[in-house]
């Protein structure tokens, strides 16, 4: 039985916006009404409502709503800090509670006292309170308990209806994709905060959403790794699935696994957090004579220290450090008798919120000390920050730190996934090539066209056929009337979208402009909306074919660059690149040609890639590259 079923009793509301329905599924029949239209969407969780600006769904008060202790949990893609209203029970003759977001500090509100706790919600997926009356609130992240609220609070029942996700008055919206909202009558325990965050991470796919075929693998061989671990927690294990039976062990309660690219992948809070495997002689002193390392991972801040580390063993630690904006570097050190050696990859060259790849070779015999690191399959410099001096120490004997180091003061922040450290072996570049393809292949769009279903009518809800693109509105088909292979055609003006979670990389796809029309191609997206009422970057093709990227900002934009007009063919296709680079900068290229460059680094999150076409355009062999 699910926690979700243990606590039915308990549970006084349980809107799941993932069924399409603002529906209480709790059976209390505390069901919702729309004000003004939050507009359904499709997240990486699944269904999703967007609520911005005067846009909530409200519920009518009932006597079981009035509880006096309580936990509220919301599930949702929270990629912006400056959400307002998340739970909010109030009006002009009272309040019963009131949960929200204000000045970087989550907070509760009894109707005379604020509790409030300092805390990001950027790129999480749950965020909570819980509460006994008469007592300070515990907030939770992700199912982690991250601190106790400043003030003691009172709940007094009131009859103030229900507002989810903004205020009563219309003007705290939260400004995020909210995927589940549920109400219970009792303070949850941290067990059970841990336990119900896991079981949602479970359910959140969106699997029913049709996809690409993902090509095989390719069958080139790789030395069998020492240490390979899956990261998925087990009766607070993670195996070792390289078949030396060096399983680690979650020395930290509470630690959470989420969707990685491979299978399970592991949240570390930037707090405390390990995984500890024992020292055997598999994964001792893997780099004498020559040895590598690599890890799929995702930066979310620096971590505990400045130095979050993606691991530690006795002498060799390899971690992030030196953040600029939303970037930083990767260091590995080395411990030697004299001087440890210490080397940097170049700064800036890791994204925060963005799947990076990342293989470390490294010879401790060798005379130069100097390692290879590979950053999305690319060797980059390589910087001495310290040279070494003296014999390399020994690691035998020590403990290897998954995520930390030895005294639990370099936590992680992000998420890690399918570490791997080979002994007496250094990866080539073709095998670096292959690990990173292997998971690219998984983080790429790659909507080549040639599993695509022909349309047979016009479509105009739901899914494209299964090319994986949700309608917005318009009118559209797939139809395969060139030579070139099949293509998405708009009948009608509208927009169509699919998830797309890389802000940096390469976007390519081919287009056909009609003479007459306007197409918007939106990228780096925090939403679905027409023109530039959301969040990104977008390129828009005049009716007199002159290119703009701007940023959009939620109603207005910004231009970062333009061309002259004519710089585009129309009723003809042509290959259309788009690169971002770790800088920021953007490059266009129109049929392997440069049009124009241009920086701006404030969108670094994205959620979607958004189409917004015209009639009589068309597109095909639509790409996203993790890399420029």
């Amino acid at each position: 039985m699910s926690l979700k079923q243990q606590l039915a009793s308990n549970t006084l509301g349980h809107w799941d916006f993932r069924t399409g329905s603002i529906a209480d599924q709790s059976g209390n029949s505390n069901d919702g009404t729309f004000t003004n239209a939050p507009y359904w969407q499709t997240n990486r969780f699944g269904r999703s409502l967007m609520f911005q600006g005067t846009a909530a769904v409200t519920v009518a008060d009932s006597a079981e709503l009035q509880a006096t202790n309580m936990t509220v949990v919301l599930f949702g893609e929270f990629v912006h800090q400056t959400g307002d209203r998340f739970f909010y029970k109030r009006d002009a003759g009272g309040t019963h509670v009131d949960f929200f977001m204000t000045s970087s500090q989550l907070r509760v509100f009894d109707g005379s006292t604020t509790s409030s706790l300092a805390v990001s919600i950027t790129a999480r997926s749950m965020i909570a309170f819980t509460l006994t009356s008469g007592s300070t609130p515990k907030f939770y992240r992700d199912g982690v308990k991250v601190g106790d609220g400043s003030s003691a609070l009172t709940i007094t029942a009131d009859d103030a209806a229900i507002t989810l996700c903004n205020s009563s008055s219309l003007g705290g919206p939260v400004n995020n994709a909210i995927n589940e909202i549920i109400y219970f009558d009792t303070e949850l325990s941290e067990q059970q905060m841990s336990e119900l965050y896991s079981e949602w991470s479970q359910e959140a796919h969106i699997d029913a959403i049709p996809r690409a075929t993902v090509l095989p693998e390719s069958p080139e061989l790789i030395a069998s790794p020492a240490g390979s671990w899956n990261m998925n927690v087990q009766n607070g294990v993670v195996s070792d699935v390289s078949g030396n039976g060096n399983d680690g062990t979650v020395t930290t309660a509470g630690m959470i696994t989420t969707e990685g690219i491979f299978g399970k992948a592991l949240i570390y809070d930037g707090g405390v957090g390990t995984i500890t495997v024992a020292d055997d002689a598999a994964i001792q002193d893997i780099f004498d004579g020559g040895g590598s390392v690599s890890y799929w991972f995702n930066v979310r801040g620096m971590g505990v220290g400045n130095q979050g580390h993606l691991h530690l063993k006795g002498q060799h630690s390899f971690n992030v450090r030196d953040v600029s904006g939303n970037f930083c570097r990767l260091r590995f050190q080395q411990q030697f008798s004299g001087t440890d050696g210490q080397w940097n990859t170049p700064a800036g060259g890791i994204a925060f919120n963005s799947w990076n790849h990342v293989v470390l070779t490294y010879d401790a015999d060798s005379d130069s000390h100097l390692p290879v690191i590979y950053i999305n399959g690319v060797s980059v410099t390589v910087s001495i920050a310290q040279g070494a001096v003296g014999a390399k120490v020994s690691d035998v004997g020590d403990p290897l730190y998954i995520g930390n180091n030895t005294a639990n003061t370099r936590t992680f922040n992000g998420i890690i996934e399918q570490p791997q450290f080979w002994s007496g072996t250094t990866l080539t570049q073709a095998q670096v090539d292959l690990l990173y393809a292997q998971g690219q292949k998984k983080l790429d769009l790659n909507f080549t066209g040639e599993d695509w279903n022909v349309s047979v009518s016009n479509v105009t809800a739901n899914f494209l056929e299964n090319t994986g693109f949700e309608i917005t509105s318009g009118t559209w088909q797939v139809d395969d009337s060139t030579s070139a292979g099949k293509q998405i055609t708009c009948v009608g003006a509208g927009i169509i979208s699919i998830p797309s979670q890389q802000a940096f990389g390469t976007w390519e796809f081919e287009l056909s402009k009609d003479a007459a029309s306007n197409p918007l191609i939106g990228f780096v997206m925090d939403s679905v909306q027409a023109g530039n009422a959301a969040l990104g970057y977008q390129m828009t093709i005049t009716a007199s074919e002159a290119i703009f990227l701007r940023r959009i900002t939620g109603g207005g934009s910004t231009t970062v660059f333009s061309t002259a007009t004519g710089v585009i063919a129309t009723d003809e296709f042509v290959r259309v690149v788009i690169t971002r680079d770790a800088s920021g900068t953007f490059e266009i290229f129109v049929n392997e040609t440069s049009i124009d460059t241009g920086g701006d680094t404030a969108y670094v999150d994205s959620s979607f890639l958004v189409l917004e076409l015209d009639t009589g355009d068309a597109i095909r062999s639509i790409r996203f590259y993790p890399t420029v």
